[in-house]
């Protein structure tokens, strides 16, 4: 705001400033208070099976909400003598996780197997409304009913909830020979209620493998050099959209026409039906080179990358 305007006009109201608030009335006049709760449980169980296998249980809940009341008095607004509202939302995520992992060294030979299935629930919620004309600035956001403008039916009220889940099925296998040539593959299938009945479900494979140069035996004259890896690597990630419901056919309730002596709403379409909507899916290769020399205290990597 242009800082030699005055707080205030010749007739005692708060200036208007064009696209900025003025500070001092928001400071003096407008209250908010927002109070946000947040509950955390995480639980984790392990069995060994048998020697080198061992079977994982993960469960965590989560709670996330919050309360938010504003205010403004009849200085805030004069034209509305006095603005305000109240909103609340709740967030609700279950994680449930199970795999299994067996590792096993026989020799040189080192390898670790792991497959597991995951479920995520997620659930929101969330009401909102306002009001303004109230007759009195004494009960702030407390009494958001008072306001006449309830009445003449020019008050706000709105309301909002939804779900989404996703399931996957997992696996991935490392091995390595002698500290020296070292393979991964993994492969993930996912699916969400986010997508199209017709896709679902995605799949993600990813493959890698590394040559720790610097343990052959030709590498064992060169005393300078600590570490010389050349790896490469290959796989497909999903990402899913942020919103639910892009897949289906929507309506919502339009302007209402008064007919009769009553109100009555009219229903419309709002989003066509999209019952091939898919995973947004990334493929990426890399090959890079990492090296260290000097008793590693200088390294570094060089890579190279397609995604």
């Amino acid at each position: 705001a242009n800082p030699t305007e005055s707080i205030k006009d010749e007739s005692g109201a708060y200036s208007f400033f064009a696209g900025v608030n003025n500070a001092v009335q928001m400071a003096r006049e407008f209250e908010e208070n927002i109070n946000w709760n947040q509950t955390l449980v995480n639980g984790r169980m392990v069995a060994e099976v048998i020697d080198g296998l061992n079977v994982t249980v993960v469960g965590a809940p989560q709670r996330f909400g919050h309360l938010n009341g504003w205010y403004g008095n009849r200085m805030y607004n004069i034209q509305r003598t006095g603005e305000g509202g109240r909103n609340t939302s709740l967030n609700q995520q279950l994680t449930f996780e199970s795999y299994a992992d067996y590792s096993r060294k026989i020799n040189r030979h080192e390898f670790v197997v792991l497959g597991g299935y995951s479920f995520q629930d997620f659930t929101w919620e969330g009401f909102s409304l306002q009001n303004h004309n109230f007759p009195s600035d004494a009960f702030g956001y407390a009494r958001p009913d008072l306001g006449y403008a309830l009445s003449e039916g020019l008050a706000s009220m709105g309301g909002n909830k939804g779900m989404s889940r996703l399931i996957a099925f997992f696996s991935r296998v490392n091995y390595s020979f002698d500290d020296k040539y070292l393979f991964a593959a993994s492969i993930r299938r996912e699916g969400s209620t986010k997508f199209g009945e017709n896709n679902r479900w995605g799949l993600f494979p990813a493959v890698s493998a590394g040559w720790v140069i610097t343990r052959e035996p030709f590498m064992a004259g060169i005393g300078f050099l600590d570490e010389l890896k050349l790896r490469a690597g290959y796989g497909v990630t999903g990402t899913e959209p942020h919103d639910s419901y892009l897949s289906q056919m929507r309506f919502d309730y339009h302007t209402p026409t008064f007919y009769e002596g009553r109100w009555i709403y009219s229903i419309g379409p709002t989003m066509n039906p999209n019952p091939n909507l898919k995973w947004e899916t990334k493929h990426e290769t890399n090959i890079g080179l990492d090296f260290a020399v000097l008793n590693s205290r200088l390294g570094g990597s060089i890579d190279y990358y397609m995604r």
